[in-house]
């Protein structure tokens, strides 16, 4: 959203040629500034908690939210950074809603498999997930051209 000072007109009309440049004031944070990863955290938080009352939001770690309804089975859990977020759900029709509401809210990718995050590579194994940094080791192992093979 952009302001404009008093006496200021943004989108001048046809009549009139512009002899400069035109600036205006932005009233929230973009991509990129020191600020965003702050209104991320507020705009998550929001969106989060009110999309049902069951949402709790970690006291340990504030990015990990929670919902738990023993008398419906639900046991839900998202993990965010940024604009990120890794979620497991019990009840199909719980995340279906989330995401659902989600998808309004924000322009969305929805993965039903998650295989990286944070560059970390996920992988399923039966009922555990196992997170590594394979790649990322490896990468780094060929960029200083180190021989990898063991003895």
């Amino acid at each position: 959203m952009i302001t404009t000072t008093s006496g200021f007109d943004f989108l001048p009309d046809s009549s009139r040629r512009v002899e400069r440049d035109v600036f205006g004031k932005l009233l929230r944070p973009l991509y990129g500034v020191r600020q965003a990863g702050r209104e991320w955290y507020l705009t998550n938080r929001e969106f989060i908690l009110n999309q049902d009352p069951r949402w709790k939001q970690s006291s340990v770690e504030a990015q990990l939210y929670y919902a738990i309804d023993s008398s419906e089975n639900l046991f839900c859990v998202i993990l965010v950074h940024t604009d990120d977020y890794f979620g497991i759900c019990s009840d199909d029709k719980f995340w279906k809603k989330f995401v659902t509401d989600m998808q309004k809210r924000f322009d969305t990718d929805v993965k039903d498999k998650c295989t990286n995050m944070l560059q970390m590579s996920v992988e399923r194994k039966g009922d555990t997930f196992e997170i590594h940094q394979r790649r990322q080791i490896e990468d780094i192992i060929d960029d200083f051209g180190e021989d990898t093979t063991l003895k």
